[in-house]
């Protein structure tokens, strides 16, 4: 039975589903999807041979908001659901999100099919659903992949400050093998002095190994107190005169030794 792949898209607004199984008889893949103010957001109905061909459903990364129902028709102990705004302490709230008006959504769309670029639905920098996904090979911005259809943030910016600096690098570093790879710091130094305020910065990039000497300098100054030896007093120098009476008297002392 072949299984549907849905990854990266929109559904808003719907009378009834937003995202729907239809009936399929085996799994459906969702993969960074975003349901907002449908009746049903995610409508994972399965009733053709349900012991036969079960709603093992996978589902990650998706968001699911302002819904009358988020989830429905499918029991979490029949479906692979994880890192999902149901799976998450707190779910979703308007405050995560850059817009929630669809005012020109339905413009010209960009070369590539998808839709044109603007605020709705897009998360916020400081949204709690910014990294907070499964990382499934995808490429991500940050520290890990966004919930929802939109990724946030911009290449190099590790930390999410809108910009590509220096602190970026440290990022980079403390988490290399772990999250981040060779390849990042390509992608950090392609992008070095970039903000997401303006286009591309024009900043010269520090090399890694002459910022760890800095660092490593500015670690030992802020320890290491440098002192310098006080120079001493001069003897006075005696004149000559008081030499040649020295040297007689030692010479007849030493006359009289045995």
């Amino acid at each position: 039975m072949p299984t549907h792949h849905v990854e990266g898209n929109l559904a808003f607004s719907n009378r009834t589903q937003g995202f729907y199984a239809n009936h399929h008889p085996g799994g459906l893949n969702f993969i960074n999807n975003t349901a907002y103010g449908n009746s049903r957001g995610f409508d994972l109905i399965n009733d053709v041979e349900p012991r036969t061909w079960p709603a093992d459903h996978f589902l990650r990364n998706n968001i699911a908001f302002s819904n009358s129902t988020d989830l429905i028709n499918a029991s979490q102990a029949l479906i692979n659901d994880e890192f999902n705004t149901w799976n998450l302490p707190v779910g979703a709230t308007a405050a995560d999100f850059l817009s929630l008006s669809s005012t020109g959504v339905d413009g010209p769309r960009q070369a590539d099919g998808s839709l044109p670029v603007l605020d709705f639905m897009r998360l916020t920098p400081t949204s709690q659903l910014v990294d907070a996904g499964e990382n499934r090979g995808a490429p991500f911005f940050g520290l890990g992949r966004d919930l929802g259809a939109f990724e946030s943030g911009m290449a190099g910016d590790f930390n999410g400050d809108g910009s590509v600096d220096a602190a970026d690098y440290t990022v980079w570093r403390d988490n290399l093998g772990m999250i981040l790879t060779p390849a990042h710091y390509d992608e950090w130094r392609a992008n070095f002095g970039n903000a997401s305020g303006g286009g591309s910065g024009s900043a010269a990039v520090p090399e890694p190994t002459l910022m760890r000497l800095l660092v490593m300098f500015a670690a030992v100054a802020g320890k290491v107190r440098v002192q310098f030896a006080k120079p001493q007093a001069k003897r006075p120098r005696l004149p000559l005169t008081t030499l040649h009476s020295q040297l007689t008297k030692s010479r007849r002392r030493l006359a009289r030794t045995p």
